[in-house]
């Protein structure tokens, strides 16, 4: 288990997102990961691992890609998420490769990031600020190994090699299908790879919730217990204190208003949980805060960086959540936060 939190300059080195793949190698191989593939000598790097997981006995490959355009002013991460490795494949041509695309900078990239054997997830600070999401590796399943052996995710805010930059128009990925009602919301790029082998999109508690109609869906929207008046299902918090609540990958079908029952009847699958991302309400809250769980004593962060805050919290046993947000979003509905262990 492994966490960084720095910035990358560019000064008169490579260009800041490229540095990245570096400090990626560098935190997974500290969590146990084994580098099969890095590629510095080419313009677009190339970084692929491999884990045996929490187990021993797993087969965990991801990887990461710099991909740029200079004239197009755009510097990005390719997040991807595989079930093998060909040595002689180029990277894009890796079995089962899923990818989205992560938004980064030449200039200066500042990282949140944490791995352990089963995934690698973090956030990038860039540009306004803008905070860019990515996950790859495992979920935790709720099934049996032999029943659900391999909930890959790979999670990003672009589809694949999108040709954007961090100012473009993205979500970061944890709010999932259906997940916002906000303007032109594309549900998301987190795929999780299900038992029968496919990648795909699928709804994120507490971010996607049903409405009273219960045959449509809007994110953390819906009638308040009872179904009476049209407000937000409100995460804040009671008093002053923030609580993570764990993203659960489900999928949810409707069909017609049963007279008898008086309910819809519904259908679907609870895939498992994200491991090390929490939802957390904004409410109260801002990014680059620092949340403690546990621990022999409270810790005062006054006049701490992110990095002190978790060194300190993890010195006394507690548990550290960095707070980051949704791109430049920051209603109380646009907030994660991010275990660092």
């Amino acid at each position: 288990m492994a966490y960084a939190i720095d910035t990358v300059v560019r000064g008169a080195g490579p260009d800041a997102h490229l540095q990245l793949l570096d400090v990626l190698r560098a935190l997974a191989e500290s969590a146990g990961w084994t580098t099969l593939r890095f590629d510095a000598s080419i313009p677009e790097r190339e970084l692929i691992l491999r884990s045996t997981g929490t187990t021993g006995e797993e087969e965990i490959t991801v990887g990461f890609k710099a991909y740029q355009n200079i004239a197009a002013d755009y510097y990005n991460l390719l997040a991807a998420t595989m079930t093998g490795y060909v040595p002689a494949a180029p990277f894009e041509a890796q079995p089962g490769i899923k990818t989205s695309g992560v938004p980064g900078h030449n200039q200066a990239v500042s990282y949140f990031l944490t791995a352990n054997p089963r995934r690698i997830v973090g956030a990038l600070k860039v540009g306004s600020p803008i905070y860019a999401h990515l996950y790859v590796g495992k979920a935790l399943a709720y099934a049996r190994p032999r029943e659900f052996p391999s909930p890959l995710i790979v999670a990003g805010h672009f589809d694949g090699r999108e040709t954007k930059r961090y100012s473009d128009l993205h979500w970061f990925p944890y709010k999932g299908r259906k997940g916002s009602s906000e303007a032109g919301y594309n549900d998301g790029f987190l795929f999780l790879r299900d038992a029968g082998g496919t990648w795909k999109k699928v709804q994120i508690s507490p971010f996607g919730n049903g409405q009273g109609t219960e045959t449509t869906y809007a994110g953390l929207a819906g009638e308040y217990v009872g179904r009476n008046g049209s407000g937000y299902r409100c995460l804040v918090p009671a008093g002053t204190l923030h609580q993570p609540q764990p993203l659960e990958l489900y999928e949810m079908q409707f069909g017609a208003y049963d007279n008898d029952a008086r309910a819809y009847p519904s259908s679907g699958n609870l895939y498992g949980v994200l491991d090390g991302v929490s939802m957390v309400s904004g409410y109260n809250n801002a990014s680059e805060n620092v949340l403690q769980l546990e621990g022999s004593a409270v810790i005062d962060q006054t006049g701490m960086s992110v990095r002190q805050a978790v060194d300190a919290i993890r010195a006394v046993n507690g548990r550290a959540f960095v707070v980051l947000q949704d791109g430049a979003r920051t209603t109380w509905r646009d907030y994660v936060a991010v275990e660092m262990v």
